[in-house]
């Protein structure tokens, strides 16, 4: 039993009512849990501890069978003794134990560290598992970001070559209504000991430093999102020996988010200028355009052209950002996506000539 539990019980035991207490438990349940000062694994995979649950969650190779032979090694930190006693009331007494219904819920681990008996959670899940910590006391939203740790573990060793990856990074809310929502989207920026980008290949997606954490809060399925983008992949003009595509790639994995189980999410790259192979301007020569729609506004669902006239000197016009290069907005920068909007309102009645100009209109 940790510190934290130990006050809290001592306070739940007293019979003293009012704001003084509700104030004391608001403290005493605001303080951050105890880290465990053990390490586990799972067949050679890092098990990634939720602090508030007192559970450890692991990636494991998806087993044919119903069961899993599963090989826990534990360590004590700091020199301290651990030893596994049992899993699920099972006896361990050799590394490797067979786990029935290894996917059912949460199985119980009980240890001894330094002689003392411990007990916690085991949650195995075939899926990676990605552990983020972020410093909520800076101001988090989709503007502003907050430092970060991040850890992922993979059973396929899809981590660099390795099972396990860790880094810090910087962190921000994405997306627009579903911020409204408890299980919110994350962009993900890695950086090194000195803050600078860390680019980092993951679940064999590709080498960048910025990622997508997709909660796919508004879509049931968890799949419509991803589904959408594999199709749009599959038709893609750019797959050559660089492996460049049109659209994201993702994995599913399972987030613990400050000490807690957080639910399913996507990991996933972003659409940027190094994933489409888009030239960086030379001095003031544009050599490749990347623009993002950020609203459902009719200029970007139907490229409609308003009529307030076209400012061509910010990143954003009407619905519209400049991705890239978003260092030199000017009318060159905007006038190919207002050709864009002009030509669809010049056929909007003719969807015929549409289709027969458009390809000949636009490489």
């Amino acid at each position: 039993m940790n510190v934290l539990q130990i006050i809290t019980n001592k306070i739940l035991k007293t019979r003293r009512k009012g704001l003084l207490l509700w104030l004391f438990m608001v403290c005493v349940l605001s303080l951050s849990a105890e880290p465990m000062p053990v390490t586990l694994s799972v067949n050679g995979t890092p098990c990634l501890y939720a602090e508030n649950e007192n559970t450890w969650y692991v990636a494991v190779y998806l087993p044919s069978q119903g069961e899993l032979n599963a090989t826990l090694a534990i360590q004590g930190k700091d020199g301290r003794q651990a030893r596994l006693l049992s899993l699920d009331g099972k006896s361990i007494s050799t590394p490797t134990t067979t786990v029935t219904g290894w996917n059912e819920g949460v199985h119980t681990l009980v240890f001894t560290l330094d002689g003392t008996r411990q007990e916690c959670g085991l949650v195995f899940s075939s899926l990676p598992i990605v552990k983020m910590d972020i410093d909520m006391t800076y101001p988090l939203d989709k503007e502003r970001s907050a430092p970060a740790k991040v850890v992922i573990a993979d059973a396929l060793s899809r981590l660099e070559g390795s099972k396990m990856f860790e880094s810090d990074a910087w962190v921000h809310y994405r997306g627009g209504s579903t911020l409204n929502y408890d299980k919110k989207s994350f962009t993900v920026q890695f950086v090194n000991e000195k803050g600078k980008d860390r680019k980092a290949t993951l679940l064999n997606i590709r080498r960048d430093d910025k990622w997508i954490l997709d909660a796919m809060t508004l879509d049931p399925s968890r799949m419509r999102n991803r589904l959408c983008f594999d199709i749009y992949n599959g038709l893609s003009t750019l797959r050559d020996a660089e492996m460049l595509r049109n659209g994201s790639r993702g994995e599913y994995v399972e987030l613990l988010l400050n000490g807690s189980y957080h639910g399913l999410f996507c990991l996933s790259d972003k659409v940027n200028r190094s994933l489409l192979g888009l030239k960086k301007a030379q001095g003031q020569t544009i050599r490749g355009l990347l623009y993002k729609c950020s609203t459902n506004e009719d200029s970007g669902i139907f490229l409609r052209r308003p009529d307030t006239p076209a400012r061509t000197d910010t990143t954003h016009l009407y619905c519209w950002e400049l991705k890239h290069p978003d260092e030199l907005p000017s009318e060159t920068a905007w006038q190919p996506l207002l050709d864009l909007m002009d030509f669809c309102m010049a056929t909007a009645d003719n969807p015929q000539e549409a289709s027969e100009q458009l390809f000949n209109h636009f490489e």
